[in-house]
């Protein structure tokens, strides 16, 4: 690649549907699925540890797992930004064998502190907003030459990145344990619905209102018998919060099919209301969202996000709560009973 197309951040891919990782489990059929998908004539991007552990092996150095870890860490991330740089995806979309995510998350699994500008990547290098995580499968794991963890340790990773995926503002969809073409099936199908319906996140603007208004009373209308009055997000006032900026839409064929109401405080980013379309609910949408407002926080420099719902609203505790909202606190508000909610983000826990 000529120097002068050499773009740190990759700004033309940066956070689209066209770089996309795939993670999870080590040993758990990863490498295997991956080389089914490089078959299929996906471009893919190798997982930068096990590159490191040769290398390094190769001059008798320490930057290896079982030895100097931060060193290590720096030489994966340094590996994994090359890669994303030189991303250039076409029909189909660049498969990151692990990314950025999995090798800072490791420095915290070691009780060992995330410098700064570990955490200026986290944010700055932008995958798919959904991850595809491979779950631990036993009878696969074998240990080699580049991974000498026993079972155990690598369930404590892949548990570990459960957590570090949502904290830095991905989805995770896990990989089902079957065989390797038919694991390639299905991701080759999460893949095409990921670039057909990934929609496109976008600021709202005033000729927006109407359908605003529409998406937050389709959304949030039926509440109004359980709780008795209607829902907060009912009342507010659309056209003011677009006309400062804090309304985000995401739509899907030319449609709005949900819209995001946040407000940067202090220390944390807000999540005023989350509303998706009821016919279009339980597809991504609302997931969708809140990865945007993770990001939107990190960009920031925002420690956490923080909302609250009314606890009749059980399809959005339930989101939250598989998103790794941690619940603070219940109480009474102008007359609403408020479950209050919040995601500590990656390097701030």
């Amino acid at each position: 690649m000529p120097e002068d197309d050499y773009v740190a951040g990759n700004p033309q891919f940066n956070g689209t549907a066209s770089l996309v990782v795939v993670s999870g489990c080590s040993g758990g059929g990863k490498s295997s699925l991956l080389s089914a998908m490089a078959r299929r004539g996906y471009s893919m991007k190798p997982e930068p540890g096990r590159q490191i552990v040769k290398e390094q092996s190769s001059i008798e150095g320490d930057a290896v797992p079982w030895g100097n870890i931060p060193k290590f860490v720096e030489l994966c991330v340094s590996r994994g930004m090359h890669f994303y740089n030189t991303a250039k995806p076409t029909q189909k979309c660049v498969l990151f064998d692990r990314s950025i995510v999995d090798a800072v998350s490791s420095l915290a699994r070691f009780g060992l502190p995330t410098p700064a500008h570990l955490r200026n990547a986290l944010k700055r290098y932008r995958y798919a907003s959904v991850v595809f995580m491979t779950p631990p499968w036993e009878e696969l794991f074998a240990a080699d030459a580049e991974r000498r963890h026993s079972f155990s340790d690598a369930v404590a990773e892949y548990e570990g990145l459960l957590e570090s995926y949502p904290a830095n503002g991905y989805q995770i969809e896990l990989i089902p344990k079957v065989d390797i073409e038919e694991r390639a099936d299905f991701l080759e199908q999460r893949l095409d619905r990921l670039h057909a319906g990934r929609g496109v996140v976008r600021p709202a603007e005033a000729g927006d209102h109407a359908a605003v208004v529409d998406c937050v009373n389709a959304a949030f209308e039926g509440f109004t018998a359980q709780i008795g009055k209607p829902p907060a997000p009912l009342l507010a006032d659309y056209r003011a919060l677009i006309a400062a900026g804090r309304v985000h839409l995401l739509e899907v064929a030319g449609s709005v099919a949900g819209v995001l109401v946040t407000e940067a405080r202090a220390d944390h980013l807000f999540v005023d209301v989350l509303a998706v379309r009821p016919a279009l609910q339980r597809q991504g949408i609302g997931r969708r969202l809140m990865a945007f407002a993770a990001q939107e926080a990190h960009r920031r420099g925002l420690a956490e996000v923080r909302l609250y719902t009314h606890e009749v609203m059980h399809g959005a505790l339930a989101l939250y709560r598989a998103l790794h909202y941690e619940e603070t606190e219940r109480r009474l508000e102008d007359g609403y009973a408020r479950v209050y909610l919040r995601m500590p983000l990656a390097g701030d826990r």
